[in-house]
């Protein structure tokens, strides 16, 4: 069989900003915000009086601090058109594969109109030709072999291209957009081993590779406003194997037959060309940024579809991940693994359906920190809390 088709997509943004901050030429904090944002610390707090004019004491103010560099308009848009063939080429041997020819634009201009062009306006114009080719090696009736290989692409968003800087309270510094940025081309290899026991149940073993050229990450700049700054560098890659798992129970004893065990376990390897840095410990490279090391999700549910009653219970367990690059030669900040377990459950009773949910039931420890000559130092430690819910709802 042959398939041809396209695809358009387009996004138009107008970005406005209305930055303040908050000037007390006259006030000190005390340590109560209360009492520094009370109304006798509004406006003016007093006056003193001279013979030919009045001296007055001003508090707290709103001061209109927005800049023209952070006002934006940009669009985007991505035309593509592809053609795919499905080829049995023996009894147990298909292929299916194709190319898609993709063209991106992306255009972004502030309207700091003192600045150079290459400063306030970004531009990606180009064309690609991204190949597909998957074979499909059918074992037997249960059993499958499947490799391919694949390349695409990732293109910077309109916030990470636009020469816009915003503040991000979390960290308490700033990050700068880049007009220079380019598109992230990658490259993907994966093999799979798959035996289904039956409809819906199946094992599967999975290698993966990924090549990265121009990968977007982020640089840190040393001034008066510590910032971060969007940048490609030069490489990156990802690999790793992961192990799934879908299978009912009704094998183990027939009372067990509504229940399904879902799981899968991936054990990843990232990493980048980390970009240049002032600092004197800087590494030559990192992880993608979130990207950990193993993943684990885990699931068991119950089906009913004669009582229109089913649950399920759910873990989740991530492994460290980077959460931010240092500064000036200080450590990473990771994000430190923690496992989740949520329950969901749902009744039909007639027109009436009842559902409940139970989120984080382990109430983890959310931490950041870095490791310095053996010696953690936390960055942010606190604990969500748990999240029960009940829902009803009525069909009409």
């Amino acid at each position: 069989s042959i398939k041809a088709g396209g695809f358009y997509y387009m996004k138009d943004r107008v970005f406005t900003e209305d930055r303040y901050r908050v000037e007390s030429p006259g006030i000190r904090f005390g340590g109560s915000l209360e009492e520094y944002f009370s109304s006798e610390n509004i406006g003016i707090v007093g006056t003193e009086e001279f013979p030919r004019y009045t001296n007055y004491e001003l508090g707290i103010f709103p001061l209109y601090s927005s800049i023209p560099a952070n006002n934006y308009e940009g669009r985007e848009s991505v035309s593509a058109a592809y053609l795919m063939s499905t080829l049995a080429i023996t009894d147990k041997l298909k292929f299916v594969g194709g190319a898609r020819f993709e063209t991106t634009s992306i255009f972004v201009e502030s309207q700091d109109s003192l600045a150079a062009d290459s400063l306030r306006i970004g531009n990606i114009d180009n064309s690609n030709i991204l190949p597909s080719v998957n074979l499909i090696y059918a074992v037997n009736d249960q059993m499958n072999i499947r490799a391919s290989y694949s390349k695409t692409i990732a293109r910077p968003s309109l916030r990470e291209i636009a020469p816009y800087s915003s503040f991000d309270p979390r960290i308490d510094e700033f990050y700068n957009g880049n007009p220079d940025l380019v598109n992230t081309d990658i490259t993907n290899v994966d093999l799979r081993w798959e035996y289904f026991f039956a409809p819906g149940e199946l094992i599967a073993v999975s290698s993966f590779y990924k090549d990265f050229k121009n990968p977007i990450t982020v640089q840190f700049q040393p001034s008066s406003n510590r910032e971060f700054r969007f940048v490609n560098v030069e490489e990156g890659e990802i690999m790793g194997v992961e192990i799934e798992l879908r299978k009912g129970l009704g094998f183990i004893h027939p009372r067990l037959e509504k229940f399904k065990l879902n799981t899968n376990v991936a054990l990843i390897n990232s990493s980048m060309t980390a970009p240049e840095d002032r600092g004197t410990q800087v590494p030559t490279e990192r992880p993608f940024e979130g990207q950990s090391d193993i993943l684990i999700n885990g699931g068991l549910s119950y089906v009913d579809v004669d009582a229109k009653f089913n649950a399920s219970i759910n873990v989740n367990y991530f492994g460290d991940r980077l959460d931010q690059i240092g500064r000036e030669g200080t450590p990473d900040i990771y994000e430190r693994s923690r496992t989740s377990l949520d329950f969901v459950m749902s009744k039909r009773l007639g027109r009436v359906g009842i559902g409940l949910s139970a989120k984080n039931l382990l109430n983890p420890v959310y931490q950041s920190s870095s490791t310095y000559k053996g010696q953690e130092f936390i960055y942010s430690r606190f604990r969500r809390g748990r999240d029960f819910s009940v829902s009803v709802s009525y069909t009409m």
